[in-house]
This record gives C-alpha cells, structure tokens and sequence, in this order.
C-alpha cells in the first residue's frame, strides 16, 4: 500500500498543473513545496459500474507507482484520472 505521506488527500486542489494525456490516463501534475510527492487515482463510474473492477484498475496503478517511487523526484502532487481504455490492459 502507498504510504500516507505519498497519498493525495481528495480535498488538494492542483494550482496551476500541467496535463499530460495518453490512451489510457490523463496525468495532471503540479509542484506542491514539500519533501514528497503524492499521488491521487481516479477512476469514475464511466470506466465501469462495478466498484471491485475500479478498484482493481486503481491498485494497478498504486502498485507501479510504489515500485517505482524512489525514481519519481519529490515535491510533486500528481492525479492520475483512467480513461475507458484502461480496461483493455492486462495485469
């Protein structure tokens, strides 16, 4: 599980964040000043109307950020928002 202190609280708003968009995410990223980077995943209702299907897709993408964090520079605040190509992916 990603730590707490790496999590995005849902009441963050991004100022001013950049937007990189591919087939399967929107990525919005912003400087937050601090000493870490947090991450925040959305997957809405539109992907699929059952809950354990979103959560699996978020739990894939928490799964590679946590494998991959001490290579992502901190004092970053960054959302990941799935797109509905999402589910064409394999684990």
């Amino acid at each position: 599980m990603l730590k707490r202190v790496n999590r995005l609280n849902a009441k963050v708003r991004l100022v001013s964040p950049k937007k990189v968009s591919t087939d399967y995410f929107l990525l919005k990223e912003a400087a937050n000043n601090q000493s870490v980077s947090r991450f925040g995943f959305v997957v809405s209702k539109a992907i699929d109307k059952r809950a354990t299907v979103r959560n699996k897709i978020k739990r894939a993408m928490r799964k590679y950020i946590e494998e991959n964090l001490e290579k992502i520079h901190p004092g970053h605040d960054v959302l990941f928002i799935a797109k509905s190509k999402i589910r064409e992916l394999k684990n």
